[in-house]
């Protein structure tokens, strides 16, 4: 409707001040100039880094800069076709698992089932591990980060309030938050026991075993956190 209304290119002005113009690029064309070819003139606002990165970090969708471009190609291998190949395999295992459990007559939670089947499919392709044991752990970790985000997304004034504020909603955003970080480095450190020899092929292992070619270096474990989370 508002492409129909203002065309391919438009922008929105929110009501305070403080929230800078949303601009809507609707034109496929348009956004892959804008993203591909204009890509060195373009910089995450500070306040959609700031809000994002005291709960995931200074991972690539929070980082900006000569450090993104850095972790962008430490993390680019770890993307190659081949990888994707065997990841898209699992995908469809995992589904095809789902879907025998489905029989005629039953009634499916349809939203329900796709969470749990994504979060199946993540915790294998990032860990290698089955998601039975830590389903619950992990949903409640998630919803209390969406709590958290949710009431920001509400209120400009819990956005700009500093992460340590008292408050609700960012109390459930940082219990949240913790969760998933003691998971991720319990499973780096575990990763890192392993070695490469025994790692599974897995995006952690990939990752952890990448190095840079000019450096010679690896992810530290609170890059590694971040990239995961």
């Amino acid at each position: 409707l508002l492409q129909q209304q203002h065309g391919d290119l438009f922008y929105v002005q929110p009501p305070l001040s403080l929230i800078p113009r949303i601009y809507y690029i609707l034109d496929p064309a348009d956004t892959y100039d804008l993203l591909v070819k204009q890509r060195p003139m373009l910089e995450k606002p500070t306040f959609f880094s700031r809000s994002l990165g005291a709960s995931f970090g200074n991972g690539l969708v929070t980082s900006r800069g000569g450090f993104w471009r850095q972790q962008r190609k430490l993390m680019q291998p770890a993307f190659h076709h081949a990888h994707l190949d065997r990841y898209a395999e699992r995908m469809g295992q995992h589904t095809q698992a789902m879907l025998t459990n489905w029989q005629d007559g039953n009634v499916i939670v349809i939203d329900e089932a796709m969470h749990a089947l994504t979060f199946t499919i993540v915790m294998d392709a990032l860990f290698s591990t089955n998601a039975a044991g830590t389903t619950t752990f992990v949903q409640q970790a998630m919803h209390d980060l969406s709590q958290g985000f949710a009431a920001q997304s509400r209120s400009i004034l819990l956005t700009l309030l500093p992460e340590w504020f008292p408050w609700p909603a960012l109390n459930h955003k940082r219990r949240g938050a913790r969760m998933l970080d003691q998971l991720v480095r319990r499973m780096i450190a575990e990763r890192r026991r392993l070695g490469e020899t025994d790692s599974p092929p897995d995006l952690l292992s990939t990752l952890l075993f990448t190095r840079d070619e000019e450096t010679g270096e690896t992810m530290s474990d609170q890059q590694l956190r971040d990239e995961l989370v």
